[in-house]
């Protein structure tokens, strides 16, 4: 029994979406710092040319009789571009240093891991194996936790069958006593295989 089914009849959905969200966080924070990081440096690239921007508007104010306008205006077109071109060049090296990574653990991963053997071959069984097959179960008592009068449910008895697969679900309730404790309703059911 797996899944849905064995989530919800243990009331485990809590602590599974904790679970959940804690690894989301673990293995997002590294893209996360590295898209900080490429912001940060796109920020100070910003700055740098907005510097030099003002450097160049400064010089044009001061020496005005040594400047042509039309000059002036395609310096700072080529300085707005020397800016993008920047933060593509910071955008794209992340990329591939992301991609360079992620080869490089594949390539580690390829030699260091030892292939498994080959799979085991099964055993042929007669088809009437085994001839007798029986369990059974008898005066079963199935709690949760150490107390117990904290019993879900007692004095269980079933068999099982060679060929029969016998299933546990567990329900959690809550009763109606005083103490309102929660208990387990318990239900067994043999499902024929051939």
């Amino acid at each position: 029994m797996s899944g849905l089914a064995t989530i919800q009849a243990f009331g485990w959905q809590e602590r599974l979406q904790s679970s959940t969200y804690n690894l989301l966080d673990l293995s997002q924070s590294p893209f996360y710092l590295l898209y900080c990081i490429q912001l940060w440096v796109n920020l100070v690239l910003n700055l740098i040319v907005a510097g030099l921007a003002v450097v160049l508007v400064a010089l044009t104010v001061t020496l005005t009789e040594k400047t042509n306008a039309g000059f002036v205006g395609v310096a700072l077109v080529t300085i707005m571009n020397f800016n993008m071109s920047l933060a593509n060049l910071i955008k794209y090296w992340t990329m591939l240093e992301t991609s360079m990574g992620a080869i490089a653990r594949i390539k580690c991963f390829v030699e260091d891991v030892t292939p498994e053997s080959e799979p085991v071959v099964p055993v042929e069984l007669d088809p009437c194996w085994p001839q007798q097959g029986r369990i059974d179960i008898s005066n079963l008592s199935v709690s949760y936790g150490y107390v117990s009068h904290q019993c879900g449910s007692r004095a269980i008895a079933t068999d099982v069958s060679k060929r029969e697969d016998l299933t546990c679900i567990a329900e959690r309730v809550t009763s109606c006593e005083a103490r309102r404790e929660d208990r387990y309703l318990w239900s067994f059911g043999k499902v024929r295989t051939r």
